[in-house]
């Protein structure tokens, strides 16, 4: 049976709330409901960054975890046919609420791939982490922007492969020094924290199912 380390559900589930807020202040604003200056603010435009690399590195880490006595292809096949399927569910979604800004490549999309381009890279932790760096650094020192498929308008959600496939191989590199391990200091949330990111797979798939038609409705009786 696998080891069930906190670190990295810990991780995704300070991903998971951060992100269920932004959301929640995007559809208000979307809806014109309370007006953020999340497009523009700040404190607003860095925290999709924030949780897109909580997730990756998390995805690097749990990739290191369930495949640290080898690979069960069966197994990591399903999970690459789940996570598919479900970014397919949020394309077509997003094709029919957003027309112009749909979904094409986003945390999902990002996910399935980056797991299998990282199987070279499993049991190699330093030239994860040298690839890793050398991946991110010409965006994040640079403002480089690899080439990549482009849509005439920006989706409402978009992960490009690169950089981003560079955090992935950082998790892996972490996971090589036991950042995994890591103890967690107790707190009264701890165990709610590490729930949600238990469940971050669920919760991301279904919170704007919830969110945006609740504040959507409510934008119509207000």
């Amino acid at each position: 049976m696998r080891v069930r380390y906190e670190t990295p559900d810990y991780l995704k589930g300070i991903a998971v709330i951060m992100m269920v807020i932004f959301h929640f202040f995007y559809d208000l604003n979307h809806f014109k409901l309370f007006e953020t200056g999340i497009r523009k603010d700040l404190f607003w435009t860095i925290q999709p960054k924030i949780i897109i690399s909580f997730f990756l590195i998390s995805v690097g880490l749990n990739l290191s975890i369930t495949t640290s006595k080898g690979i069960n292809f069966k197994t990591f096949s399903f999970r690459i046919i789940k996570l598919s399927i479900l970014a397919l569910g949020i394309s077509l979604a997003t094709y029919f609420v957003f027309p112009g800004r749909w979904v094409y490549f986003g945390i999902l999309h990002n996910v399935a791939v980056s797991s299998i381009l990282a199987i070279p890279f499993l049991k190699r932790p330093k030239i994860s982490l040298l690839t890793g760096i050398s991946l991110i650094s010409p965006s994040l020192f640079l403002g480089y922007k690899y080439p990549f498929i482009s849509l005439s308008k920006k989706p409402v959600d978009h992960v490009a492969l690169f950089p981003w496939f560079g955090l992935v191989l950082i998790g892996i590199f972490l996971y090589s020094i036991g950042l995994h391990k890591l103890e967690i200091p107790n707190h009264k949330l701890k165990k709610y924290i590490c729930y949600l990111g238990e469940k971050s797979l669920v919760i991301y798939f279904l919170h704007q199912m919830i969110l945006f038609p609740t504040i959507y409705l409510i934008s119509r009786l207000l």
